[in-house]
C-alpha cells in the first residue's frame, strides 16, 4: 500500500510540474504570438487549470496584459470562442498595438462566425506586422469566409469584392477561387464554377476534400448523378469521417433507391454533424425501413421526429415503422404491449387506418368493448373520407357486430371526436 502511495505522490508531483512549466512558458510569451506548429500540446485537464490560475491572476489585477493575452489563448485552444473574445477585447481596449492579441481576436472572431469583426482587428494586425505570414492568411481566409457567406446568398458583387481583397493579399490563396466557385454554384453558373474549384485544388492540395465535395454538389446541380457520387466518394476517401460528403452521398443513394448503399455515409455523416442530423436521421430511418429492418429503422426515425417535430413526412414514417413493429408481436407478447404500440402509431400519425383497425381488434380481444367500437368508428370516417367503399362495407359489418356484442347502439357514441395530424408535441 506505502509503495502505491509514493508512486501515485510521484505521478501527481511530475504533473504538476508539468503544469507550472507551461504555465511558465505560457508566461514568457509576452508579446510574441508562437505560428500554431510551435504552440505546445496540452492537454485538456491542463487548459482548464491554467484558465483558473489565469482568471485568478486578473481577480487581483485586471488590467495584466499577458493574463489577458494567455487567457484568450487558453481559451482559443479549449475551442472555447466565445469566451476567448471577452480577455482578448480588454486587452486590445488598453494596448491596441497589441499584434498578437489582434490575431487571436480575429480567429476567435471567425470561429464564432463574426468575420465582418475579425477584418478590423486582422487588419489592424497586419498594419502592425506587415511580414507575418500567419496574419496574411488569417486575413485571406476571413475575405474568403464572407466571399463565400455573400456568394450563398447570390450577392455577387460582394462575394468578388471579398475574393479580390483576399487575392490582393495573396493571389495564389486556394480557399479564396474555392468560395467563388461556392458563389458561382449558386448562381446557376456552373461551368464558372467547376473551373474555379478546379484552380482551388491546383493552388492547394488541402483542399482535396471540400473540393471535392464541391464538385459533387455542381454534379448534382447538373443532374450528372454518376460524377457527383465519384467526387463524394474521392472526398470520403481522403477524410472518411467528412460530415458533408457522406450525407450528400447518402441523400443521392437514397434517391436512387439504392437503400442498402445509403446506410453506412448516412450513418457517418449523422455522427459527425448533428447539424444536419435531422435530414440524416430521418433518411437513415427510411432507407432501414426500405430494407425492412424496422427494429434498426426506429431509433433513427424517433431522432428524426425529436429533432423536427412538425415534420409531417417525418411523423409517418415512424408511425409506419411502429405499425410494423406491431404486426411482428406474437402471443408470446406482454399483455397490453401491442396496444401500447398501436398507440403510438395513432399519436405520430392520427389518420393511420390500419392502426385503428388494429386498435379495435385489439381493445375486442381484451373485452374492451366502448374502445373497440370507439376506433371502429374513426376507422369508417377515414374510409369514406377516402373513398375506400370496398373496405367500408367490411368495416360497417365489424361495427355491427361489435355493438351486438357489447349491446350498444350508435346513440351511445355521438360523441366520438375524429383525430387529425397536430404535430405540435
Amino acid at each position: 500500500m506505502n509503495k502505491l502511495i509514493a508512486f501515485l505522490k510521484e505521478q501527481f508531483d511530475r504533473r504538476l510540474s508539468r503544469i507550472k512549466e507551461t504555465l511558465a512558458e505560457l508566461i514568457a510569451v509576452g508579446d510574441k504570438s508562437p505560428a500554431p506548429e510551435e504552440a505546445p500540446l496540452r492537454s485538456p485537464s491542463e487548459l482548464k487549470i491554467l484558465a483558473e490560475v489565469l482568471k485568478g491572476t486578473l481577480q487581483k489585477n485586471p488590467k495584466d496584459l499577458k493574463a489577458l493575452y494567455n487567457l484568450g489563448e487558453v481559451y482559443v485552444a479549449m475551442h472555447r470562442y466565445g469566451e476567448a473574445i471577452t480577455p482578448l477585447r480588454e486587452l486590445i481596449k488598453i494596448a491596441p498595438d497589441h499584434k498578437s492579441g489582434r490575431l487571436q481576436l480575429g480567429r476567435a472572431q471567425m470561429e464564432m462566425g463574426r468575420d465582418e469583426s475579425a477584418l478590423e482587428n486582422l487588419e489592424e494586425a497586419l498594419r502592425l506586422d506587415p511580414e507575418s505570414q500567419v496574419v496574411k492568411k488569417t486575413l485571406c481566409q476571413a475575405h474568403s469566409n464572407l466571399s463565400t457567406a455573400y456568394g450563398r446568398i447570390k450577392n455577387q458583387k460582394q462575394s468578388e469584392h471579398h475574393f479580390h481583397e483576399a487575392i490582393k493579399i495573396i493571389p495564389d490563396f486556394g480557399p479564396a477561387h474555392l468560395s467563388m466557385g461556392i458563389c458561382y454554384t449558386e448562381l446557376g453558373r456552373y461551368k464558372d464554377a467547376l473551373a474555379k474549384i478546379k484552380e482551388a485544388l491546383k493552388l492547394d492540395k488541402n483542399l482535396v476534400v471540400e473540393a471535392n465535395y464541391r464538385f459533387g454538389e455542381v454534379y448534382t446541380k447538373l443532374k450528372d448523378i454518376k460524377k457527383a457520387i465519384k467526387h463524394y466518394k474521392e472526398a470520403i476517401s481522403v477524410d472518411p469521417s467528412a460530415a458533408m460528403p457522406n450525407l450528400r452521398l447518402g441523400m443521392l443513394y437514397f434517391k436512387l433507391k439504392k437503400y442498402e448503399d445509403a446506410v453506412e455515409p448516412l450513418r457517418k455523416s449523422i455522427k459527425q454533424s448533428p447539424k444536419y442530423a435531422a435530414e440524416g436521421y430521418f433518411r437513415l430511418g427510411t432507407s432501414l425501413m426500405k430494407l425492412k429492418r424496422y427494429k434498426l429503422a426506429e431509433e433513427p426515425l424517433r431522432k428524426a421526429v425529436e429533432l423536427s417535430p412538425d415534420n409531417e413526412v417525418a411523423n409517418d414514417a415512424l408511425a409506419d415503422n411502429l405499425f410494423q413493429l406491431s404486426s411482428f408481436l406474437g402471443v408470446d407478447a406482454k399483455p397490453g404491449e401491442k396496444v401500447d404500440l398501436l398507440r403510438e402509431v395513432t399519436f405520430y400519425n392520427p389518420e393511420h387506418i390500419e392502426a385503428h383497425e388494429q386498435l379495435s381488434s385489439a381493445y375486442d380481444e381484451i373485452l374492451n368493448g366502448t374502445k373497440a367500437i370507439n376506433h371502429c368508428i374513426i376507422v369508417q370516417r377515414f374510409l369514406v373520407e377516402n373513398k375506400m367503399m370496398k373496405q367500408l362495407a367490411k368495416s360497417r359489418e365489424s361495427l355491427q357486430a361489435l355493438y351486438k356484442k357489447y349491446k350498444m347502439g350508435p346513440e351511445d357514441f355521438r360523441k366520438v371526436i375524429t383525430p387529425r395530424k397536430n404535430y405540435h408535441h
